[in-house]
């Protein structure tokens, strides 16, 4: 690729994060935003911090870790041509996580149990095992009109896409994404989906309004229930038909 072309493709890069995010410009190293200012610069949504040219690894690294701390995520650090791009947002603190731990517990409790009663009746409606389902093994034995996607049980929409299942309920809203290929386990949580969840659901809505975007913080609160073993690890299914996943975060099934 041409220079002239990388030199393109940045600007038009550099154009669309100007629409979409605030963008700070470092003029030095020297100049770098207190932290009080990046806490107030990352206060409404993400920023991206443009650091000189002459920004070394080294001097990326101090960047990083000096204004990285319990509410601000560096969650990117990446290159364009030549500059370097600090991707940073506000989030979760981990005061508030472990203060509502027992509620995102809960949360993750109904999750398990909601998704694990779904995928029991989806493979009843299609006439199939639940582990089918897990292993996206559904080919030879689901006609193709029901094999993607569908209604069952009066209001849930269903749609399999990528290693995930949607569940919608058409009355309520309620939305979950299951992750499938670990086995008979359908509680697994992935940041993004478990917002939604959370967005969704009646009972969790004051939940999801102390989270500050739709996958930072709740990955931030899964890592903190892990640590305190509130969440637990499950492997991946070596029958997957796409391979096994790396092993996820799920509640204990002591709570189904």
């Amino acid at each position: 690729m041409s220079t002239l072309r990388q030199k393109l493709n940045v600007w038009r890069w550099e154009q669309n994060q100007l629409r979409s995010h605030p963008v700070v410009r470092v003029p030095s190293l020297v100049q770098m935003p207190s932290p009080a200012e990046l806490h107030a610069l990352t206060s409404e949504s993400e920023v991206i911090f443009v650091l000189p040219l002459e920004t070394d690894e080294a001097a990326t690294k101090i960047f990083v870790e000096g204004f990285f701390n319990d509410e601000v995520c560096v969650w990117s650090n990446s290159e364009q041509g030549k500059r370097k791009w600090i991707r940073a947002r506000r989030v979760i603190a981990s005061l508030t996580v472990s203060e509502k731990a027992d509620v995102f517990v809960e949360a993750a409790q109904m999750f398990r149990r909601v998704a694990t009663e779904r995928v029991e009746r989806l493979a009843s409606h299609l006439g199939v095992g639940t582990l089918n389902i897990s292993n996206r093994d559904l080919d030879e034995l689901v006609p193709e009109s029901e094999r993607w996607h569908g209604i069952y049980d009066n209001y849930w929409r269903y749609g399999f896409h990528g290693f995930e299942c949607a569940f919608t309920h058409q009355n309520t809203g309620q939305y979950l994404d299951v992750v499938l290929g670990y086995g008979d386990e359908f509680g697994v949580l992935d940041p993004y989906f478990f917002t939604k969840f959370l967005e969704t659901t009646a009972e969790f809505k004051a939940l999801r309004r102390l989270l500050h975007d739709n996958y930072h913080d709740a990955r931030k609160v899964m890592m903190i229930l892990e640590k305190e073993n509130r969440l637990i690890r499950v492997p991946g299914s070596p029958d997957f038909r796409c391979g096994p996943h790396k092993p996820g975060l799920a509640a204990p099934r002591d709570f189904l």
